[in-house]
């Protein structure tokens, strides 16, 4: 089964497509990152009391309450910067070497566990936990996070001051529920035309909840192009893979299913 994986694969390269590798939450599991939805230990479980994603993950609350916003971001984001990229990150990378003109790789990740492993070709679609930005955009300028002052490691109001204009507040470069995917921040635009020439999507961990996704999948499918979802769990993905012709479900760990693409896609 791998092997017809990687004849699509190799069709597309033959043929000048691009093939993207579209990942969630759930590969990055393995490396000790918790899912966003996972009941027993999604992420949204976890941090400020009563954490509810559709209400307090929002821009709007975090305007209401910006100090406690960035310490549980700040949480997150200590969590990720312990762990190592995964097999299946490192595998990605081995993948986007052997084809480096084709293969693209789009993550709702914001956990940077892709640009550690070396990938090059990264579409950051919902941000990173890296960078923060001016929430008034005095400037184009991305900053670095800011380094707690207090004796709690955790953040004030002072801490969180836009170093250039001095008046407004940073916000984490990360895409809140309240917000819209544009191109100036989250490359909308250069995706929906990307998926248009794109001759596979292979979609790894992630359940298929979010638009722009679900936009990059019906575009290749729409032009000719195959879906296979790669997941321990059913999901929407995994639903429409297996109603069409040109898709495939991988009920494996991302791992599994990599390090076994990658040996296949090596025999051609």
């Amino acid at each position: 089964m791998f092997e017809q994986v990687a004849k699509i694969f190799n069709s597309c390269i033959q043929s000048n497509k691009s093939v993207i590798f579209l990942t969630g939450a759930g590969i990055s599991k393995s490396a000790g990152i918790p899912t966003f939805r996972d009941a027993d230990d999604g992420v949204w479980s976890i941090g400020t009391e009563n954490y509810r994603p559709e209400e307090t993950g929002t821009l709007k609350y975090f305007l209401g309450n910006p100090v406690e916003v960035w310490n549980w971001t700040l949480k997150l984001k200590r969590l990720c910067t312990s762990t190592n990229p995964t097999i299946s990150h490192n595998k990605l990378k081995d993948i986007e070497d052997l084809f480096p003109k084709n293969v693209n790789i789009v993550t709702q990740n914001v956990d940077g566990l892709d640009l550690r492993s070396g990938i090059k070709n990264l579409f950051e679609i919902h941000g990173n936990l890296k960078e923060c930005r001016c929430i008034n955009e005095c400037t184009k300028e991305r900053f670095d996070y800011p380094i707690p002052t207090s004796n709690s490691n955790n953040y004030t109001l002072n801490d969180l001051l836009c170093p250039k204009c001095k008046l407004a507040l940073l916000r984490p470069h990360t895409m809140y529920f309240d917000e819209k995917y544009n191109e100036k921040y989250y490359f909308k635009d250069t995706l929906l035309k990307l998926s248009k020439k794109t001759g596979l999507v292979i979609t790894i961990g992630t359940t298929g909840l979010t638009n722009l996704p679900l936009w990059i999948v019906e575009n290749s499918l729409q032009k000719g192009g195959w879906l296979v979802n790669v997941d321990l769990k059913e999901n929407e993905f995994s639903r429409r893979a297996e109603r069409i012709a040109k898709g495939s479900f991988f009920k494996i760990s991302s791992d599994e299913f990599l390090l076994s693409l990658i040996t296949a896609l090596k025999g051609y």
